[in-house]
């Protein structure tokens, strides 16, 4: 029978009215010396199918609580689980994924703002359930689906349209550089939280968690040898199943040599200590620990007894086994990290390079990696540019050519000129291109650029390397990525950019990021005020002055209501005859017009109409 009383949880072997009524004796005992009472509305109890009716109706009448229902959670997690329903009863995981893309700005994001997303919320979605439980592939299989979809394609109307996933979910995963987007495996990050976990009972053998759990599953054992043949939580379960990872990454530093021989990874033969030991021998008593295969009051390997136990063989490895000199206990060490101590962090990274061994090497172009590096580094290049730049250089923009060769009927000709639309043609052949750049401040014949079929990062890196002060990575991407904006409104929108236009925006992309980033100037500075930088020229610390002769002042607002017939755009117009003269001997004027109008609309004709006053 499990009766839980939150806070507290009770388990008892036995449905006995007796041992109930001792356990009720003592809750009443605390709750009259401290004060608190039981809330029962809150408890329940679950009884096992062998309990009789009658039991069950006496034991209720002595905890008046309801019967355990199969969705009670405890601190975010179901009580009872079975390893066949795990995923069924964590779904709510799955709807939390699902929920983030009702947010109102969730469609509006462009890739930097899905990728910021996508690092911050969708990943820690699951952070605090993967400390506890190994979720199946399938189940992240789901949670990762929904985040590549929302990277290439966002929120649609249509969520069951498939987007075109221009490069495998492995390439965007890889560090930024290594050439990947920086976004972390759920399956690597939920093994990495574990292997943390289980490191903790390594390393903290004192704490509650780890006395509890070494009483219950391997009390004559250690964490390295408790049998995985029993029944167990899902917690345990878990910590099983990754409980290899932290055993090949782990070293142990002999001082006092009180590290078991049988039971602790401590040489890379230590499962095989049984199978080696020479029981036929009488010299010898066996030994228990490291310090028993030590010469008397020393710290030297006793390799007599070692060859007679454990043969040759061994001795010439535990030669390499270095010991420290001093006094204190071993300390077990993480082999991944300077400290000796393991991570969440070093564990998934660990994972990560093993999987990565696994697989064929990436055939990622080394200056494209080294493009890409340059670009991340750089603070003064926008976010969304840098996101730009990576599916530029990992080939993942849906030019014309590259969507014709998996959907047919769309069209792979440029909207402007006819020719075969692809990445090279697109930002450095066609006309409008070549016309962009030569009127740019860089000034660029792009038709002397050297040519590549596997990308732009050859003619890129050309530009990179002829260090004039205006090539900056930060411009050409600018640029890049105007031309892919007028190439979209182009073909889709059948709006025409001009390139003086197209040459501002970008100018102003490459330009404001840079401004906003800049400290702002101290006020309290009055000694070199007059060498300060400011806007325009303009001096922060000159009062404002008017200009001598009349003023015309114009606001102009709009008040748009349900209904668009009774939409009013209202003008106010202040005249100042004399600035000399007070507030009070100006002009105003009110106009109220019976018109929907923009915003920007309403305010051209409040500058009209008070040009036509003047």
């Amino acid at each position: 029978m499990l009766a839980s009383l939150r806070p507290l949880l009770l388990s008892m072997l036995k449905a006995d009215p007796q041992q109930v009524q001792t356990i009720k004796s003592i809750l009443d005992s605390f709750c009259a010396a401290s004060g608190q009472t039981p809330n029962w509305a809150k408890s329940s109890i679950l009884f096992s199918k062998k309990v009789t009716t009658a039991s069950k109706a006496q034991i209720k009448s002595i905890f008046p609580v309801s019967d355990f229902k199969p969705n009670t959670m405890h601190l975010g997690h179901p009580l009872l689980i079975t390893q066949k329903d795990k995923d069924k009863a964590y779904d709510f995981i799955y709807q939390k994924f699902k929920s983030r893309f009702t947010l109102t700005k969730a469609n509006t994001l462009n890739h930097a703002g899905r990728l910021t997303l996508i690092q911050s919320v969708f990943a820690s979605i699951p952070i605090y359930y993967m400390a506890n439980v190994l979720f199946t592939k399938k189940f992240l299989a789901k949670l990762t689906a929904i985040i590549r979809t929302f990277w290439w394609q966002g929120v649609q109307t249509d969520q069951n349209k498939k987007p075109i996933h221009y490069r495998s979910w492995d390439a965007c995963c890889k560090p930024k550089k290594e050439g990947g987007l920086g976004i972390r495996k759920l399956q690597l990050v939920n093994k990495g939280m574990l292997i943390n976990a289980a490191w903790r009972f390594i390393n903290e053998p004192g704490s509650m968690v780890a006395k509890i759990i070494k009483a219950k599953y391997f009390p004559n054992a250690s964490l390295w040898t408790a049998s995985a043949h029993i029944c167990k939580s899902t917690f345990w379960s878990s910590i099983l199943s990754i409980r290899h990872h932290l055993e090949t990454h782990v070293t142990i530093q002999f001082i006092d040599g009180n590290t078991s021989i049988w039971n602790q990874p401590w040489s890379p033969f230590w499962k095989e200590m049984h199978d080696r030991l020479n029981l036929e021998q009488t010299d010898y008593q066996i030994p228990n620990t490291v310090s028993d295969l030590w010469l008397p009051n020393s710290k030297m390997w006793d390799e007599n007894k070692i060859i007679t136990l454990f043969g040759q063989q061994s001795m010439d490895a535990l030669v390499q086994a270095p010991v420290i000199a001093g006094q204190g206990p071993d300390i077990i060490c993480w082999k991944l990290t300077p400290n000796g101590l393991c991570s969440s962090k070093s564990a998934y990274n660990m994972l990560a390079k093993e999987e990565a061994a696994s697989q064929p090497p990436p055939n990622t172009p080394l200056q494209v990696i080294q493009i890409l590096r340059q670009v991340w580094k750089d603070k003064l290049i926008q976010p969304r540019v840098k996101t730009f730049a990576w599916r530029l250089l990992r080939l993942a923009l849906g030019t014309g050519k590259r969507i014709h060769r998996i959907i047919q009927r769309i069209d792979e000709k440029c909207s402007r000129c006819g020719m075969v639309e692809d990445d090279n043609h697109l930002f450095f052949e066609c006309s409008f291109a070549r016309a962009t750049w030569f009127g740019s401040v860089l000034g660029l014949r792009s038709d002397n650029l050297p040519s590549s079929t596997s990308g732009l990062h050859v003619q890129i890196g050309s530009l990179l390397q002829q260090g004039a002060p205006n090539m900056t990575a930060g411009i050409i991407f600018s640029i890049m990525w105007c031309l892919w904006k007028a190439r979209n409104d182009h073909r889709f929108n059948n709006v025409h950019w001009t390139t003086s236009r197209l040459l501002f925006e970008a100018t102003a992309i490459d330009n404001s990021f840079a401004a906003a980033m800049e400290e702002p100037l101290p006020i309290h500075d009055h000694e070199n005020h007059g060498q300060r930088n400011n806007l325009s020229g303009m001096n922060l610390n000159a009062p404002v002055q008017i200009q001598e002769g009349p003023n015309i002042f114009c606001d102009a607002s709009v008040c748009v209501q349900q209904s668009a017939a009774y939409n009013q755009t209202g003008v106010g117009i202040f005249i100042l005859t004399t600035p000399s003269h007070s507030l009070c001997s100006g002009s105003f004027f009110q106009v109220g017009i019976q018109q929907a109008m923009e915003p920007l609309q309403a305010e051209a004709n409040a500058l009209l109409l008070g040009g036509e006053t003047s």
